[in-house]
């Protein structure tokens, strides 16, 4: 009986002088208020993106595209959306982009769009499940190239990498203030 006990009054000391050992970061969630990736990343060169969002017209919109345009607009970036082809080409007669952002099966309508614009926005292909062959013939073409379903972060990087290219060559429309 006097075991148990001692064991008890043992097993209670340890159980109630637990120590925290938080790291950098971990003490917002330990308080419940986590930092979403979105909210904390700002786009170090923020950029004006054209977005070619194909709507299927016997299809309800699902609210994706104002998702994706929110997502964007959050981390800097100065978002146009176009539903058809038509909307990409005036949008691009209409003013300058640093980013077009399209799935890779609008490409003869994407590259048809840019035939007519002077000064070319970067294009940046999202690419649903490709086959390796796929993928290979589009990375021959563009520099940058995102496999769906891919993480936030990757789209991000992306486009900072293309406003990067952008800003040492001087083509950039949006400048960072600093």
């Amino acid at each position: 009986m006097r075991r148990i006990f001692v064991l008890a009054v043992v097993l209670a000391v340890l159980f109630f002088h637990v120590t925290s050992v938080d790291a950098c970061g971990d003490k917002l969630l330990v308080l419940g208020r986590g930092v979403r990736f979105q909210r904390a990343y700002k786009a170090p060169h923020p950029a004006n993106v054209l977005v070619l969002w194909r709507v299927d017209p016997h299809q309800p919109n699902s609210g994706k595209d104002a998702q994706f345009r929110v997502f964007l607009t959050g981390v800097g970036h100065r978002v146009t959306m176009a539903y058809s082809p038509e909307e990409t080409r005036t949008a691009l007669q209409s003013q300058e982009f640093d980013v077009l952002v399209f799935e890779f099966e609008d490409e003869i309508y994407v590259d048809s769009s840019l035939a007519s614009v002077g000064k070319r926005p970067s294009a940046l292909p999202i690419i649903y499940r490709p086959s390796k062959e796929i993928m290979t013939s589009a990375r021959q073409k563009y520099r940058w190239v995102i496999k769906a379903p891919a993480k936030p972060g990757q789209l991000l990087a992306a486009i900072d990498e293309l406003m990067d290219q952008r800003s040492k060559l001087g083509t950039a429309t949006i400048t960072q203030k600093h």
